[in-house]
This record gives C-alpha cells, structure tokens and sequence, in this order.
C-alpha cells in the first residue's frame, strides 16, 4: 500500500472515497469554536495539506485538544 505525503493534495483529491495511507509530522492542534470537532494539522495553513478530524461527542470528548497535543512534533502514521 503507497504510503502519501499530508501536503501532496492533488494526488490525495484522486483518491477520494477510497482508502489512503497518509504519514506526517503533527505540527498543531485546532478545535472549532463550539469545542465539539478537534484536528492535528500537518501544516500551519490547515489549507495547505490533510488535517485529522476528530468529530462530535466520541471524537471530541474522546480525543480532547489537550491529549492530541501530545502528538505535536511527532511523525505518525495513519489510514482510512
């Protein structure tokens, strides 16, 4: 399985709705304005490569912004 870069955004669009390995440093976290959606973002313009969402009540409460900031500085590994 090819494994893609979170900024190689023009090969990921065309590869949309099928599965992808992404691997990358986390180089910030975000939340939204409610607190209900977090994100590690592989880039500081969010805009400029993949970001991980962590949706709703099980992703937010579950993966809250202060625990996800444990992967800032570090490369992982992820797929979906």
């Amino acid at each position: 399985e090819p494994i893609y870069a979170p900024t190689n955004l023009a090969v990921l669009r065309k590869r949309l709705g099928r599965r992808v390995v992404i691997e990358g440093k986390i180089v910030a976290t975000g939340s939204s304005r409610t607190g209900s959606v977090n994100y590690l973002n592989f880039t500081k313009n969010h805009h400029d490569s993949v970001s991980l969402v962590f949706l709703g009540s099980s992703g937010a409460k579950g993966f809250p912004k202060e625990q996800l900031a444990a992967f800032v500085g570090k490369k992982i590994h992820v797929g979906g």
